[in-house]
């Protein structure tokens, strides 16, 4: 696990698997052959620091993804999980860099990709301390007023792609951890 000063300097992604693609894979297997990808995306190094050493945040609906980073920091306050500065300087980096990677994300979808994955990296603590922090970030997650625990966390069945949740793979990760916080008395948000 990385300590939090390093999660802090950093942006993680995860890697899911569904059900359906793991299907697919399993009705597709075929050998690989490494020469095919020898050479390819030897210029992504370049690219990539070229797009890291931009400091712009310039978005067109940065007035709706302020209100709502701040309206989550109140929210993390209220528990003692908010983040600081430098978290929303990176929150607002990625933002940027996603709308010059993909022009076609909405705010939700960029704010999905970042904001959550970024206080959800602070939360590997006790059970105790972080269960009320991920109530409250699951709350955020939703339109209606749900009993975040009751008719969310603990549902099996739960549809995180329903209509009444605003951002499903944060839910569901938020959900995962809660999980794991009841089960074992704490949680991490590196999963195995």
């Amino acid at each position: 696990m990385f300590s939090p000063k390093v999660l802090d300097r950093a942006n993680t992604i995860e890697f899911r698997v569904t059900k359906e693609e793991m299907k697919a894979f399993l009705e597709n297997i075929k050998p690989i052959n490494i020469d095919l990808l020898t050479g390819k995306g030897a210029g992504m190094a370049t690219s990539f620091l070229h797009m890291a050493a931009n400091k712009e945040f310039t978005v067109s609906d940065s007035n709706v993804i302020n209100t709502a980073l701040v309206n989550f920091f109140g929210e993390l306050k209220k528990t003692g999980a908010e983040f600081g500065y430098r978290s929303a300087n990176e929150i607002l980096r990625l933002i940027h860099q996603l709308t010059v990677l993909d022009n076609t994300l909405t705010t939700n979808q960029r704010l999905i990709l970042q904001s959550y994955r970024n206080c959800c990296l602070s939360c590997t603590v006790h059970a105790e301390k972080l269960c009320p922090v991920l109530e409250t970030l699951g709350s955020l997650c939703v339109v209606d007023k749900l009993s975040i625990i009751k008719e969310v966390f603990e549902k099996p069945d739960f549809d995180f792609k329903g209509t009444n949740v605003l951002y499903p793979l944060s839910l569901e990760k938020i959900a995962r951890m809660y999980r794991g916080a009841i089960d074992n008395g704490f949680a991490s948000f590196a999963e195995a």
